[in-house]
């Protein structure tokens, strides 16, 4: 319902469009890995990869581009999140996403061998490696379309609850998938690294795009564009933090505003000004940067350069200050860590004398129905748990389960 498959023989992405960087060699390589040598996805000591990989980007990369190239060009499908669907009832979907997700991973077991019995040998025939096995990309991009509707939530933690209700953790190549989880905020990764740590086969995280690279795409494009030009170093300067489809739109956006006013612009070719007009007017704004300051002063040509508006001058901080702040800082730690080990205390023990009610009370208030009043009895012993998240109470209960149970093996034994 919330899902849509797109067959590696519709996809439409051409390699020039998308800004190849070093980080994206390591997606290609894992996932080669994984198509090309199943035998090799046993590794030292026997350590078996499961076909998951994270990715911190940025807002504004072309990464989703990115993974469709490799999908076209070694034959994977690529079933992803359906953008359209999940707008018309998000929180259907959010609350109801561990279900939808082992519906999803059900159907694929049964129906995996029958759709691709058709399409292997064509895809044999035509493919320059052996493929042992033909896979389909499952693509989850939990970008800003979509967490702007959960507000503080993470779609991140429902996958994490969903794998720790789980015997063990999913094999998805056995079932002929690579899961490639897109994650955009970083402390939804640093808040749950533990559990991600175990879930995940490898995280790669794509920086912003640093100077050189930004250097280098401009370059590129006043190559491929000889009748236009700019002030490189101005155009870099004004555009640092920004991503590739932020520049490339600017650009374009600067192309249309210059050939409005052609009559104007006939004897000149320069557009540094249109750019600055754009960017002054905040008719483009970066996802990743701050706003950017207005320029002041002259026009900008080749030869003359402008001013900026300055910003405030920031005191440096005295020493008893500095002694003072790293007071507060070690004992504001120190208070972390032992509330820390405190929660998970408290959540063992109500794990241990009253799980099964609990889990069946977090989920009613995930899904913000009433609760009886037996059920609020039991949660007044506990109440810590309204600290959380109904999804973080959740991930901290089965943790807590989960050491429970073990200690107690450990004792029979």
């Amino acid at each position: 319902m919330y899902f849509k498959m797109n067959p590696f023989s519709e996809i439409r992405v051409d390699k020039k469009d998308i800004f190849i960087r070093n980080k994206y060699d390591d997606i290609l390589n894992y996932i080669k890995l994984i198509i090309t040598s199943p035998k090799d996805t046993v590794l030292l000591n026997g350590l078996k990869l499961k076909g998951t990989l994270l990715l911190h980007v940025p807002e504004g990369t072309d990464i989703i581009e990115y993974i469709k190239l490799i999908a076209k060009n070694y034959y994977l499908n690529i079933l992803e999140l359906d953008f359209i669907e999940i707008s018309k009832n998000p929180l259907d979907f959010f609350t109801n996403f561990r279900d939808y997700f082992r519906r999803l991973l059900e159907k694929f077991d049964s129906s995996h061998e029958e759709l691709r019995k058709e399409e292997e040998q064509e895809i044999r025939d035509n493919a320059g490696e052996e493929l042992e096995n033909v896979k389909t990309i499952l693509l989850i991009n939990e970008n800003k379309s979509i967490s702007k509707y959960f507000r503080d939530k993470s779609l991140i933690e429902q996958l994490i609850m969903f794998n720790l209700q789980l015997p063990e953790t999913i094999d998805f190549i056995k079932k002929g998938l690579i899961l490639i989880w897109i994650s955009h905020e970083m402390n939804d990764i640093i808040d749950n690294s533990i559990e991600l740590l175990e879930l995940f086969d490898l995280f790669i995280k794509i920086p912003l795009l640093n100077e050189i690279e930004r250097e280098t795409y401009l370059k590129a494009f006043l190559e491929n564009n000889k009748e236009l030009t700019f002030h490189l170093s101005h155009v870099l300067n004004m555009t640092k933090d920004w991503e590739i489809k932020e520049i490339a739109h600017l650009l374009r956006l600067a192309i249309i505003k210059y050939h409005l006013k052609f009559e104007l612009n006939n004897v000149s070719n320069e557009i540094t000004e249109v750019i600055n007009d754009i960017i002054n007017a905040e008719e483009l704004i970066p996802l990743n940067a701050k706003s950017p300051e207005k320029i002041v002063g002259e026009s900008i040509d080749a030869g003359t350069s402008s001013e900026r508006r300055k910003l405030p001058i920031v005191q440096p901080l005295k020493q008893e200050e500095k002694e003072q702040g790293l007071k507060s800082f070690l004992k504001e730690l120190e208070e972390k860590k032992y509330h820390e080990f405190l929660s998970e205390q408290l959540y063992e023990e109500a794990a241990s004398k009253n799980y099964e009610d609990l889990v069946i009370i977090i989920e009613k208030l995930n899904k913000n129905e009433i609760l009886e009043d037996n059920a609020k009895k039991i949660l007044a012993k506990y109440p810590f748990i309204l600290a959380d998240t109904p999804t973080m109470a959740q991930i901290k209960l089965e943790k807590a389960k989960k050491k429970v149970d073990f200690l107690k093996q450990a004792f029979k034994k």
